[in-house]
């Protein structure tokens, strides 16, 4: 039991010294000059969490323009489709 326990230390040793190598071993990449972190530079508009209920969703895709936009695709005349109904 006692070797077990020492060897399973040894193979976690080795795969801790293993992957530092890999780490230090790992090339850097260069670093760029006047490029902006957009993270460091963009901060959130507000921190007050929205209600995400399904009902506020549903009213916020209705009444958005995009959506409007994408619904008049489908906004067809059939004002000139003959039914084949006699009057």
């Amino acid at each position: 039991m006692r070797r077990r326990a020492l060897l399973a230390i040894l193979v976690v040793l080795l795969l801790i010294g293993a992957y530092g190598a890999y780490v230090v071993s790992y090339p850097k990449y260069p670093e760029v000059k006047g490029c902006v972190n957009p993270f460091a530079v963009v901060k959130p508009v507000s921190r007050v969490q929205e209600n995400w209920s399904k009902v506020h969703v549903f009213f916020k895709l209705a009444t958005s323009r995009d959506f409007w936009k994408l619904a008049k695709l489908w906004d067809v005349d059939y004002s000139y489709v003959n039914l084949g109904l006699s009057v």
